[in-house]
């Protein structure tokens, strides 16, 4: 039945979401993730991603946006790719509807799944028992790429103990091992605020 050219305006379609999502990692990797709508939008968020609703479903306030809008784009592509193949591979045609259903609905119920994988994997607590206000003030840096919804960052308590805790950029996104200073703690979050080791030099 022949294969679907990879340029075919089928695939096309899928490389848009797909260029997106590789654009947001190459991004993040630099810290330059759109960090100013994202804190916003998290935060607008926070009443509706309790217990089982469907932003929750969806992985939202579990990682931080940016990486459930790259992992989705690039789902979407991917599904949307391989879904055209399988199609071309079976039926000799191509429907971009049905393609395109199966992208979004593989995106929505796998980014889920894997944001709240990697929620799991990343440590939440102090390491060591201390009173969270004596971290403010101490630096640390960051586990991971860090924005104003969400993060991780490694901070030293005045006995040099290393605690590991979530954490919330002041403002813009700094990528993983960026050296920071935690200047708050929100009780109602449970996350400390950071900015850059580098804002506070002099």
């Amino acid at each position: 039945m022949g294969t679907l050219h990879p340029l075919a305006w089928e695939n096309v379609v899928f490389y848009a979401p797909l260029t997106l999502g590789v654009l947001l990692v190459a991004a993040s990797a630099t810290g330059l993730s759109p960090a100013d709508v994202e804190g916003d939008v998290d935060g607008d968020l926070d009443g509706d991603i309790g217990g089982d609703g469907a932003w929750a479903r969806l992985g939202v306030g579990a990682v931080p946006l940016t990486l459930l809008v790259t992992v989705a784009s690039l789902l979407a592509g991917a599904l949307g790719v391989v879904a055209n193949a399988a199609q071309q591979a079976l039926t000799g045609e191509v429907s971009l509807a049905l393609s395109s259903a199966l992208a979004l609905a593989g995106s929505a119920v796998f980014t889920g799944r894997i944001a709240r994988a990697i929620r799991r994997m990343l440590p939440s607590a102090e390491t060591y028992t201390v009173r969270r206000s004596d971290l403010v003030g101490r630096a640390g840096s960051l586990v991971v790429a860090t924005d104003e919804g969400y993060g991780v960052a490694q901070v030293t308590d005045p006995e040099g103990n290393v605690h590991t805790v979530e954490c919330r950029a002041s403002r813009g996104a700094m990528p993983a091992g960026e050296a920071v200073r935690v200047i708050d703690y929100d009780p109602a979050s449970g996350r400390y605020t950071v900015v850059r080791g580098s804002d506070l030099a002099g």
